[in-house]
């Protein structure tokens, strides 16, 4: 019976011990560094066919972020990129909120001012 309890303490630890280096890893890279916006409605969006592989862009209602005054970005070469993109058009079509969480260190390319923030996920609200 001790033997478990031991082999249960030495699991819980190694599991707290990962968790706080996966932690360490989020914040070292600023991972948890997104800003937030909404909830809010998309104005206007573009998509950029040859502009990298299928880019998105969109505008939304409000004050934006510092570091997006422009807008927001989707890059169409994201491991979420179908999601986020379907997320996208539906809240646009049907007019319904969402919230925003956007990186502000990962600017889009394609514009001069620099100021679109890469998308990190879309939340309906």
């Amino acid at each position: 019976m001790e033997s478990s309890k031991f082999i249960a303490s030495s699991y819980r630890r190694r599991a707290v011990a990962i968790g706080a280096a996966w932690l360490s890893v989020l914040f070292a890279t600023g991972a948890l560094a997104d800003v937030t916006v909404g909830p809010t409605t998309i104005t206007k969006y573009i998509t950029y066919t040859d502009f990298g592989g299928g880019d998105v862009v969109f505008w939304v209602n409000g004050a934006m972020p510092t570091g997006c005054a422009s807008g927001f970005w989707l890059p169409a070469s994201g491991a979420g990129f179908k999601s986020e993109y379907a997320a996208l058009m539906v809240a646009y079509t049907a007019g319904l909120p969402l919230v925003i969480y956007a990186d502000p260190s990962t600017s889009w390319l394609g514009s001069s001012s620099g100021q679109f923030c890469r998308v990190t996920s879309l939340q309906p609200s």
